[in-house]
């Protein structure tokens, strides 16, 4: 999306206003809710059962189920029970799905499965899990790629939205809008379900879904992190700078926000949720100087290579920035010392939630 220097569209937003923004519509173009009918399944002692359809409350002394005003709340409440869930029956092997709802986790819940994509009889293809990390997190599971998508989830609502696309056989996961995960589906026949489900691993586990809505038939329309974007850092106020070097080897620094192409990047995915941050000057990556794992290795510019100090996994905090995690070291892009010097160059460092270590992407 172009726009004017003026009237850049900050995508970095308060959490609640970012969440009213992306609640009015699916995420794409050309999509249509439809309404399958529904089960809920839930376990006791092993054993599956199905209420078809899903009753307004359940509670058996093992799980619990209410839907009450559009919010749908699961509960394990003992050992007994590893599972409650809704299963809409849209099983599909064509054209495309879109799952979305405002979801609420509350601690101490661990290690639930809150979204699930089944491959048919083959078993999950896709799936959603929380976690304690980061202030309550979610991360790939099951068949998929590990890797935290988002953290500091526990006691805020937020807006969870997955793409199952036949079309093209590309899954993708959103966050608040923001596309965090993509992968290459396998094919086949596929439904959805969410809920609560996994061993118990906390004194309770207790998942909120609210507005849960199906759609199919549209397109991601080139919403996430398609386009030319610059990275504003937090704590500076500068953003990200390859000072219009055309060579491998140059720093990547900072400057004051502008219009010029030596501080626009595009995000090119590789795999399991890295991209390669890559400067519309020069066509090179920003990367971690000779592939270093230390705290305070600057970052250059060089070619796309092989030992991964070129990639990044984008992590949205709840404030609607970005976190980017280095594929090679596990270590994050930052400020260093929070500098506002425009000379600066940027270095990497362990993750400590730091607003140097927090990035505004705003669209060109």
């Amino acid at each position: 999306m172009k726009m004017k220097n003026s009237s850049r569209l900050l995508i970095t937003l308060s959490a609640t206003f970012l969440l009213a923004a992306v609640a009015q519509a699916q995420l794409g173009a050309g999509w249509t809710q439809i309404t399958p009918t529904e089960r809920f399944e839930y376990e006791s002692n092993d054993v599956l059962k199905t209420i078809s359809p899903p009753p307004s409350s359940f509670n058996n002394g093992d799980c619990e189920y209410d839907n009450t005003g559009g919010i749908e709340t699961f509960q394990l409440l003992n050992h007994h029970s590893n599972r409650a869930e809704i299963r809409p029956n849209d099983d599909y092997s064509s054209g495309s799905r879109q799952f979305e709802a405002d979801v609420l986790i509350s601690s101490p819940s661990a290690n639930e499965s809150i979204h699930q994509i089944f491959n048919g009889p083959t078993g999950p293809w896709l799936i959603v899990r929380e976690q304690t990390n980061s202030g309550g997190s979610i991360r790939m599971g099951g068949g998929t790629s590990s890797g935290i998508l988002a953290s500091n989830l526990y006691g805020n609502w937020f807006r969870l939205n997955s793409i199952n696309d036949m079309n093209n056989n590309q899954t993708y996961i959103y966050v608040n809008g923001n596309l965090v995960w993509q992968g290459t589906n396998p094919g086949g026949t596929f439904y959805t379900k969410y809920g609560c489900y996994g061993t118990l691993g906390a004194a309770s586990a207790k998942i909120q879904f609210r507005n849960a809505k199906l759609f199919s038939g549209g397109t991601t329309n080139g919403i996430g992190l398609d386009g030319n974007f610059e990275l504003k850092n937090e704590a500076s106020g500068l953003v990200l700078n390859n000072q219009g070097s055309l060579t491998n080897g140059s720093a990547v620094t900072q400057w004051t926000q502008g219009s010029s192409v030596n501080l626009q990047w595009t995000f090119i995915p590789t795999t399991d949720g890295y991209y390669q941050i890559n400067s519309v000057k020069s066509g090179k990556d920003a990367v971690v100087q000779s592939a270093s794992t230390a705290n305070g290795a600057g970052i250059i510019q060089w070619s796309f290579g092989s030992s991964g100090d070129d990639q990044w996994r984008p992590i949205w905090n709840t404030d609607g920035s970005i976190t980017l995690f280095n594929l090679n070291s596990g270590k994050v892009l930052e400020d260093p010392g929070s500098s506002t010097s425009k000379t600066t160059q940027m270095d990497q460092w362990d993750s400590n939630g730091g607003a140097n270590q927090k990035w505004n992407l705003i669209s060109e």
